[in-house]
């Protein structure tokens, strides 16, 4: 843990820039990949010092990092497991970068398209769904249209639900793994909680975007989310599920949470409230939308929306009492 802790000393701001500008983590010459040691100084830069990522043009770091980045997911000579790290980078700009690089939302969901259709390994295609769900993330009716732009919504959608619902022979999900060997491998993982906040930023959008049949859909998967997360935490709370991984080199997420180096700006915030308060925005603007979508949920439907909902005002006044 010390040598991760290291590359967070204000030193490692400056490398990072260094490294982007300068182009130094590919050689093309010598198909040198060396992108896993420098991934964290690159995202401690794009999240700590955002401001001067987004505004300095000499060098443009930007553009630059977008010409490395697309050059790597292009190049059909490099495997899967060689550019595991890409796709978390991007992911880092969509976490820090809200609402403030709208031009380059739909290149960077071009190359992971791309990459997606060649993708081989579970686990890197994983992470380039885990893109789309940041991208959800950082402007839901921006890319939703990009991804039907691209008429690639549909395939997404249904390979990123069919991956969150296969599980191993023992019940354990199969994909979007809940633990890892390392925290450097935690960086950027979407988890059930981040799929609930991708799905749930969809529920503003309008019916032009986002049809009544559609949210319905929307709606019942994120409420299966968030009662299998309510349930993993639980789970996890308990100590001897906590030793039991210990023995085999595993940690919970959770013990990952608290470090600062890999903490994104979602991380403080509570899927469960934000859930609820999404769909009481819902209720508020749009009544009509809100009455017809709640028609259609059956008992059980119901029954967990109402869990949840009693699940946020707890999580509401402990987070609050926390604070």
């Amino acid at each position: 843990m010390a040598a991760v802790r290291s590359l967070f000393r204000p030193g490692r701001v400056v490398r990072g820039a260094a490294l982007i500008s300068g182009h130094s983590i590919f050689d093309h010459h010598q198909n040198s990949w060396r992108f896993r040691d420098v991934l964290v100084p690159l995202v401690n830069y794009i999240s700590r010092s955002t401001v001067h990522f987004l505004t300095c043009k000499e060098p443009d770091y930007q553009k630059s990092l977008w010409n490395m980045i697309s050059s790597i997911m292009f190049d059909k000579n490099l495997e899967d497991g060689d550019i595991e790290p890409v796709p978390k980078l991007v992911q880092a700009i969509f976490q820090n970068c809200r609402g403030q690089v709208d031009s380059w939302v739909e290149p960077y969901i071009r190359i992971t398209v791309e990459r997606l259709g060649r993708a081989k390994t579970p686990y890197f295609k994983c992470l380039l769904i885990e893109v789309v769900a940041d991208a959800l993330y950082y402007n839901a009716s921006l890319t939703l249209n990009i991804l039907q732009k691209l008429n690639v919504a549909t395939e997404v959608f249904s390979l990123w639900f069919q991956m969150m619902q296969q599980t191993e022979k023992n019940g354990v999900p199969s994909n979007f793994k809940r633990y890892a060997f390392l925290c450097f491998n935690l960086l950027g993982n979407v988890t059930k909680r981040y799929a609930v906040w991708a799905l749930t930023s969809l529920f503003p959008l309008p019916a032009d975007h986002l049809s009544g049949e559609s949210l319905e859909h929307v709606l019942k998967y994120t409420l299966d989310l968030l009662v299998a997360y309510k349930d993993q935490v639980a789970e996890a709370s308990k100590e001897e599920d906590k030793a039991a991984l210990s023995t085999i080199g595993f940690r919970p997420i959770e013990d990952y949470e608290n470090c600062d180096e890999f903490r994104s700006p979602i991380d403080d915030a509570d899927p469960f409230v934000f859930f609820v308060d999404t769909v009481k925005a819902l209720q508020a603007y749009d009544p009509l939308r809100f009455q017809n979508l709640m028609q259609t949920l059956d008992f059980h439907y119901q029954t967990l929306a109402n869990g949840v909902a009693q699940h946020a005002e707890q999580r509401r006044v402990e987070n609050s009492a926390a604070s």
